[in-house]
């Protein structure tokens, strides 16, 4: 059975809630509460730092700005700096988990994110999450030389993965969802094929219409468009890093005919092939 577990930034109470400008992202603290009694917890004024908590057991009841209402497994809260905070527990037997940050890049993540502030969040129960905050633990308990930099990429993992799931959750057609980023993965592995629309669609088990159009919601591209992107940039990277000839280069992305290469490249890059070489001193 789980226990209550919590770590700290510093063993002293003082430092605990504080609002940091020196690091990007700190955890000032982080926990598992498992609780098997009623309790109650409310803070008029808020805490200097954000207070995330994720719920994996249990029903807990939330005050927020318009009215009560109950959390359930899966859902998510944070709360920003200096924002009173109302929770309580009268039912079974309750798991969360929680951390308090702060850093001089915490409100451009949050924002970035989309987690606005006080509002209950519906990633759902994913190990991912319960895996980062298992990830934190350990580096608060850690605290070596790269402790800045790991701790900060966790929370923005942990952020960033509550934003992706809720915003699955949403989802119009989150299958669909699945299916593009399927594509997407497909594409950049398969760049050099002859790839169609037509194909890509019929693989997603979409009509080339419908494909189209959330392609482009999810990529603000079409198709082609991205395709075409991927492999220029891909022909860049190849002209600047190796010694490939130009017409090696062209086949290698795609493009079995080096003159069209050439053409496509110049229209989206300004440049020649050629030009793009870096000079050999």
């Amino acid at each position: 059975m789980p226990k209550n577990q919590a770590y700290y930034l510093t063993m002293t109470a003082k430092d605990s809630d504080c609002a940091r400008t020196d690091l990007p992202l700190v955890p000032n603290c982080a926990g598992l509460a498992v609780l098997t009694e009623r309790f109650s917890t409310c803070n008029p004024t808020g805490r200097h730092d954000f207070y995330l908590q994720y719920l994996c057991r249990g029903e807990m009841e939330v005050w927020l700005p318009d009215g009560r209402r109950l959390m359930h497994p899966g859902e998510a809260i944070l709360y920003y700096p200096d924002t009173p905070y109302h929770y309580a527990w009268h039912g079974e037997e309750i798991h969360y988990y929680w951390v308090h940050f702060t850093g001089s890049e915490a409100s451009r993540l949050v924002q970035a994110c989309g987690l606005t502030n006080a509002s209950v969040l519906q990633p759902g129960l994913q190990d991912t999450l319960v895996a980062d905050f298992g990830h934190l633990f350990c580096e608060l308990m850690l605290r070596d030389r790269c402790f800045a930099a790991a701790a900060g990429a966790v929370l923005a993992a942990l952020c960033t993965g509550i934003s992706r799931h809720a915003g699955r959750a949403h989802a119009a057609q989150p299958d669909a969802d699945s299916r593009i980023s399927d594509a997407l993965a497909y594409l950049h592995r398969s760049y050099a094929l002859p790839l169609t629309v037509q194909e890509l669609a019929a693989q997603a088990h979409l009509s080339p219409g419908r494909f189209r159009t959330l392609f482009r919601a999810r990529t603000g591209m079409s198709p082609a468009a991205y395709l075409l992107a991927l492999r220029m940039n891909h022909a860049r990277s190849l002209l600047a890093q190796t010694d490939l000839t130009v017409r090696e280069i062209a086949e290698s992305v795609g493009f079995p005919d080096q003159l069209y290469f050439s053409r496509q490249f110049r229209r989206y890059t300004g440049l020649t092939p050629t030009a793009c070489r870096p000079r050999r001193g």
